[in-house]
């Protein structure tokens, strides 16, 4: 299989650490949960009940109809049931779909948390039971093109089925990758050598069933798929702080996600609703700094400024969410 990314020789790829799971130690758990560098953990699927370790793919995912993420051959489909997906992806095609608000379903392999997740319960980062998990499958062939997340969250990628190849490269590698750093859309020229992409420090693996791998915040991946792959993501925040961030930086990058892919391609829909995308995304955008400067300048008397800031950024999520949630459904392209 020919990668997407082309280069004028091979790319100086490193190992990502490995580490089984019955010999975690707590400087391994804090690698988990805020270390700066990729890490996998082997043998999750000792801890999952017989019927997550089957040899039918179907047996480990559960799916409601119409999931509402699907993409067929890298273009978007809606209204694709559960049946009619396992019979493409089964048949051979590049389909894949990923999911976590209305259409996901999985097993209690990923519902109930493994003994990695009961040891991770302890700490204060999170609350495993208020987080919801994001289901991928793909088909033989698919790619899930290079990006980071918009929302700067870490994530646990956990492989339940099949196997997958990662590429990785942590976030202070951006500079050799992109024109816009900050930015989680992917703006290379895949056809085309990189200019920089030989001088990044990049990390690959190979998932199989029952590896776990982190991602910390900010981290670069591209996922291909060269057999049928099924795997579960929980992203998570690892301050308050962060996730408050986090949420404002994916709202002000799905706006400018509209501008750069939905406009282009004539989605009348997307052109009609960027009046309402762009304020939000430009009062997000705006913000972050805004407060930012502000706590640095005036310390606690910041409050004075952010307090009446943080109610009309509520009132405009309360307004908006909804509506940006219906216009991602019918015109996001996505990955």
């Amino acid at each position: 299989m020919v990668r997407p990314i082309a280069s004028s020789r091979p790319p100086p790829f490193q190992p990502v650490r490995r580490i089984a799971l019955e010999a975690l130690g707590d400087a391994d758990l804090d690698a988990l949960t805020g270390g700066s560098e990729p890490l996998i953990v082997e043998g999750l699927d000792a801890t999952w009940p017989d019927a997550c370790r089957s040899g039918d793919i179907r047996d480990v995912a559960v799916f409601q109809a119409n999931p509402n993420s699907v993409f067929v051959n890298g273009q978007q489909r809606f209204g694709l049931s559960s049946d009619e997906f396992f019979r493409r992806l089964e048949a051979g095609d590049n389909v894949r779909i990923f999911d976590g608000e209305l259409a996901t379903a999985v097993t209690d392999a990923v519902t109930r948390p493994p003994r990695l997740f009961q040891r991770l319960s302890r700490l204060d980062l999170f609350r495993y039971d208020k987080t919801k998990p994001v289901c991928f499958i793909g088909g033989g062939g698919a790619i899930t093109v290079l990006h980071h997340d918009f929302e700067m969250n870490a994530n646990w990628h956990m492989v339940l089925f099949g196997e997958r190849q990662v590429y990785l490269w942590t976030h202070d590698q951006s500079a050799s990758l992109f024109k816009l750093p900050l930015l989680g859309l992917s703006l290379i020229p895949f056809s085309r050598g990189l200019l920089g992409y030989r001088f990044a420090r990049g990390l690959s693996c190979r998932l199989k069933r029952g590896d776990l791998l982190y991602m910390p915040p900010g981290c670069w991946h591209q996922i291909e798929y060269p057999q049928p792959s099924l795997a579960v993501t929980y992203a998570f925040h690892r301050t308050a702080g962060e996730k408050r961030t986090g949420e404002q930086l994916g709202a002000f990058w799905f706006g400018f996600m509209t501008l750069t892919q939905a406009v282009p391609a004539g989605r009348a829909l997307a052109i009609a609703a960027l009046p309402l995308i762009v304020p939000w995304g430009v009062f997000a955008g705006l913000y972050i700094w805004g407060r930012f400067l502000a706590v640095k300048l005036l310390g606690r008397l910041a409050g004075a400024i952010t307090v009446p800031l943080r109610y009309a950024e509520t009132g405009l999520l309360h307004a908006y969410l909804p509506l940006m949630r219906w216009v991602r459904r019918r015109l996001w392209m996505g990955y």
